[in-house]
């Protein structure tokens, strides 16, 4: 989700954005150290979301992550736009995360081919994969 922001910042000189739920010994909401800003969710009801099923945790869970990159959107001045289509994309493809690992990605030595490895994570577990591309970037080939 946070992709979709395009390497905004939210709070001042903050490279990433953490959001926890549950209650914390700090009271504050929001607070930043070095490069990371962390927002604290400390009223989720937790018996609400473990009586739900899958799908329903998926929307709760979307709904404070919403809220929380909402307010620090508004914190920072930072137009709200990215974060609502990042939640449409949420939606419609699922709570995933999917990137290449870059460090391990290597290219032929005929310098046509380029081999990624890309990780998944989603409700369940995670997948690691290795993609045969061309160089323009087309995928013609992964492995599980």
């Amino acid at each position: 989700m946070l992709r979709q922001i395009d390497n905004k910042h939210f709070r001042p000189d903050a490279a990433k954005l953490t959001v926890t739920i549950g209650p914390d010994a700090n009271q504050s909401d929001c607070s930043r150290c070095l490069s990371v800003a962390e927002i604290w969710i400390n009223d989720a009801d937790f018996a609400e979301f473990f009586a739900l099923d899958d799908a329903r945790r998926d929307r709760w869970v979307l709904r404070h992550l919403r809220d929380s990159l909402m307010d620090a959107a508004a914190r920072q001045g930072v137009s709200d736009d990215a974060v609502y289509r990042a939640v449409t994309q949420a939606k419609s493809e699922g709570l995933l995360l999917a990137y290449r690992i870059k460090n391990l990605s290597r290219v032929h030595p005929c310098r046509k081919l380029q081999f990624n490895v890309a990780r998944s994570i989603q409700r369940g577990g995670e997948r690691w994969s290795l993609e045969v591309c061309d160089r323009a970037g087309n995928l013609h080939e992964s492995f599980f």
